[in-house]
């Protein structure tokens, strides 16, 4: 990407989703936010997190929906994965039936999107009915957001690392 990143933060800065895409592809941006995230987030690549955030992005369902499977396809290990399913994509987790549906396909086709999505916390926070949809799609019980559950959260987490460890080959070479 040869995008200066200053300027595409002054453009996130301004909540002009549009002026970045006109520079900027979703591959660049998952490129960017993957980077970023592997590197703690230097401010050469922070455009893109900041990007993700905004109400702007959030409205348009098949920019978001594009962006998390271009991110699951760049994040080049578990650790980043990881930031996915308790970033963009636990945001993007909610009670709505074709947003729940188009998760639990998405996590039947791609062993890394049950990978983040096995780190997703919904439990107390969303209600029963996706929850258990979630869990189901991930095939290992859902992250409670309660801390007594910190132990099946290390063991799903744990069980998320192995069935990474095994698709590897899936991910995009960066």
């Amino acid at each position: 990407m040869a995008a200066d990143h200053v300027m595409l933060q002054r453009l996130v800065d301004a909540k002009d989703v549009d002026g970045v895409l006109a520079i900027v592809n979703i591959d660049d941006i998952a490129e960017a936010w993957c980077e970023g995230c592997a590197r703690d987030w230097s401010e050469r690549y922070s455009w893109a997190d900041d990007l993700l955030r905004l109400r702007a992005v959030a409205k348009r369902e098949d920019l978001v929906r594009e962006s998390l499977l271009k991110l699951v396809e760049y994040a080049p290990n578990d650790e980043v994965l990881t930031r996915i399913g308790t970033g963009p994509l636990q945001e993007f987790v909610v009670a709505d039936e074709p947003r729940v549906t188009w998760i639990e396909q998405q996590a039947r086709a791609s062993a890394r999107f049950r990978v983040a999505l096995a780190r997703v916390t919904i439990w107390g926070r969303e209600p029963q009915w996706v929850c258990e949809r979630i869990e189901s799609a991930v095939g290992l019980p859902a992250v409670r957001s309660n801390p007594r559950w910190s132990t099946l959260r290390q063991t799903s987490l744990d069980r998320a690392r192995r069935a990474f460890r095994g698709v590897r080959g899936e991910h995009k070479a960066m």
